[in-house]
């Protein structure tokens, strides 16, 4: 049984309990009866349709009255909806899918690039066992994608070759600026992927990405 939920409100999406058959892995589930939810660009808080990604942000009678102290209230409501910070997308019959956290992606010239996105192209290679993707400070995009890869026995592939891969199978301002190879990709205890780690060890490394 799979569920989305958060402290702030409890639970917002969950696999219909009574039907056990309709479960599903690729879903957080569908949305509780007392919580209402949409889908909103997070710069403009406008509304998404069905199957376009962006910010999560929900309401109902479990919702916080708010944090202490009240400072910490400033960008956590969204005129009386809680913004949960995740990025996500829901099917048409109610699923709802999360891909990102809004603090993970990744501002290049002015777009909202997803991590799991580029990820997801690179784990299709066979020459990758694993994958993080992270951004890096760049003075003239703003950001720019890095990857650290773990590479699949006996892979050939070379870090030109990945960032070849990804420019072919996504839009131009999505490529990977570098790749490095790793033998384990930084998570947490709970399998978190530590983006913010993977940037700093990109630097501390000494590595200059290639021009973008």
């Amino acid at each position: 049984m799979t569920s989305y939920g958060m402290t702030e409100i409890n639970a917002v999406f969950n696999s219909p309990v009574h039907r056990r058959d309709a479960w599903r892995l690729d879903s957080a589930g569908l949305p509780v009866s007392d919580v209402q939810y949409r889908i909103v660009d997070p710069e403009t808080g406008e509304d998404k349709p069905d199957g376009e990604s962006g910010e999560l942000i929900v309401r109902g009678p479990g919702l916080m009255a708010g944090y202490l102290p009240e400072s910490a209230n400033d960008g956590a409501f969204l005129d009386g909806w809680f913004r949960t910070g995740d990025i996500g997308w829901v099917e048409p019959g109610g699923w709802f899918h999360v891909t990102d956290r809004i603090k993970d992606m990744i501002k290049v010239s002015g777009f909202s690039v997803s991590p799991v996105e580029i990820e997801e192209v690179l784990l299709q290679h066979p020459d990758v066992a694993d994958c993080a993707v992270a951004g890096i400070p760049d003075p003239r995009t703003g950001e720019i994608p890095v990857a650290v890869v773990v590479p699949s026995p006996d892979a050939a592939s070379t870090s030109a070759d990945l960032t070849a891969y990804v420019a072919a199978h996504l839009a131009g301002y999505k490529k990977l600026a570098g790749v490095r190879f790793v033998p384990a990709v930084l998570r947490s205890a709970s399998g978190k992927t530590l983006r913010r780690e993977i940037a700093s060890g990109w630097h501390a490394a000494g590595d200059e990405p290639a021009q973008t």
